[in-house]
Parts: C-alpha cells; sequence; structure tokens
C-alpha cells in the first residue's frame, strides 16, 4: 500500500464518496459514520479486497501549507513573533517564536505581510480553537472574502 492517502469532502448530506484506485468501484458512506474527531483518518477496504487509506476532511475550507511571518498580541498587549504554518478562509494555524499563554476561546490580534505584489498588510482579530504542542489553531472572527482580495486569490489557487 504506497498509494497517497485519499483525501475525501462530505457532502452536504453528511455522505462520502470512495473511489477504490484498483478496481474503480464507486461507495457512498454515511460520513458521520466515520467522524471522532475534526478530521479522521482510516484504512478503508474495498470489496475488491483492495486496502487503501482514507482522510475524511470536515473543514469548510481547505487548509493551504504557507510561510509568513508576523506577530500575534494578546487582549493585555503581551507581543510575540508568530510563523503562520497553514491559512484557510476561516482561520489560520501557526506557530509562537516566543509562546505566549493563550488559552481555547481567547481572542487575539494577529498582523501579517502577505507575499503579494503590493506586500500588503493583513491584519486580523483570531478566536483561538485548538493548541497542540507548539501550533495555534484559530479562526478569523470575520472571515475572508472579497474584501481581501489577493488572500482571497491566493487561497482560491
Amino acid at each position: 500500500m504506497s498509494e497517497k492517502m485519499m483525501k475525501i469532502f462530505p457532502t452536504a448530506q453528511d455522505e462520502v464518496h470512495i473511489l477504490c484506485p484498483n478496481c474503480g468501484r464507486l461507495e457512498t458512506k454515511k460520513a458521520s459514520d466515520y467522524r471522532r474527531s475534526n478530521r479522521i483518518s482510516t484504512l478503508y477496504e474495498c470489496e475488491c479486497g483492495h486496502s487503501f487509506q482514507i482522510f475524511i476532511e470536515y473543514r469548510r475550507y481547505s487548509r493551504k501549507e504557507s510561510r509568513f511571518w508576523g506577530s500575534c498580541k494578546t487582549a493585555d498587549d503581551k507581543e510575540t513573533e508568530i510563523r503562520i504554518i497553514n491559512i484557510s478562509k476561516n482561520g489560520v494555524g501557526f506557530i509562537m517564536t516566543n509562546p505566549l499563554k493563550v488559552s481555547v476561546g481567547e481572542t487575539l490580534h494577529i498582523a501579517f505581510i502577505f507575499k503579494d505584489t503590493r506586500r500588503s498588510l493583513i491584519s486580523k482579530k483570531i478566536i483561538v480553537r485548538r493548541i497542540e504542542n507548539d501550533l495555534i489553531g484559530a479562526e478569523f472572527e470575520i472571515h475572508i472574502d472579497e474584501t481581501d482580495r489577493e488572500l482571497a486569490f491566493f487561497l482560491d489557487t
């Protein structure tokens, strides 16, 4: 089994469509049967006997790997440099270079220079949703939309 993991997005009807790379058989399953967390990876076995890894992605928007440097400020004005490692239209994942004490549900302010031709300053309020070792996953208070034209274009490509 040296294949890449198959990423699958559930439909609005809570279904996942699994296509066997070996025989081409398409099977529809209930996504919630697999859900234990926000995302799940599992070994799937087709009726033809072929086994392969599937990854069910429950995020509304896919995250794009990135390498932006910026800053993060807490409500009490403590600030540190951050390295943004992934970004989507509704959230961001980053690592603090000098970790500050933050908790899930806390509102922070981040700012970074986007690598477009104008080197746009992106400044957003975020809500911490997940803390996993050094990685902080946060949701934008106001999601990326057409007002953030360059960043929205980057995320759509």
